[in-house]
């Protein structure tokens, strides 16, 4: 079987744990994001030779570094799941795939705003009786702030994007 397919699949499943623990709970456990970040690079020494392995691997460090500094920036809104992960899909990816994924996952995320921002069904924020009682703008106004300050789950809009970039890769 080819070793691209078996990567992926671990990947994959890894994926829709973490995914699963970020929407219920905004919390991934450290060994699991820890698991699939050496198991991606491992994979990538094992599987691959010569320059494209470096390339692998050097991507997984950018990637987890690129994240590090986001969370040192925004004083750990971002959590360290989302750093291990985000080297986990370096090493998927590559560099190239791996900067795509992350605009696509940064779309997917500003989605799940517009979709809260605009009280649509999007986790659980959709509220029937505020859809049909109107608000005064200023109620509808400190609602849409509030609805903007809450946080989203990032892994599953991660795990989005690699999916895109990889099919993008496979495919086309």
């Amino acid at each position: 079987m080819n070793p691209e397919i078996i990567v992926c699949v671990v990947f994959a499943v890894f994926s829709i744990f973490m995914s699963v623990q970020d929407i219920k709970t905004q919390k991934v456990s450290r060994w699991c994001s820890v698991v699939l970040l050496v198991a991606a690079v491992v994979a990538r020494l094992v599987f691959w030779k010569g320059e494209e392995r470096v390339g692998f691997v050097a991507s997984a460090c950018i990637a987890i570094a690129v994240f590090w500094a986001v969370r040192f920036i925004t004083k750990k809104k971002l959590g360290l799941a989302d750093v291990f992960y985000s080297g986990s899909s370096g090493a998927l990816l590559g560099f190239d795939m791996w900067l795509a994924s992350c605009a696509i996952a940064c779309v997917a995320a500003g989605g799940v705003f517009w979709f809260r921002a605009h009280n649509l069904l999007a986790q659980g924020t959709y509220d029937q009786a505020a859809a049909k009682s109107p608000t005064p703008p200023s109620a509808s106004k400190s609602r849409k702030s509030e609805i903007l300050r809450e946080p989203v789950p990032f892994i599953p809009c991660l795990f989005f994007g690699a999916i895109v970039a990889k099919i993008f890769y496979f495919f086309i």
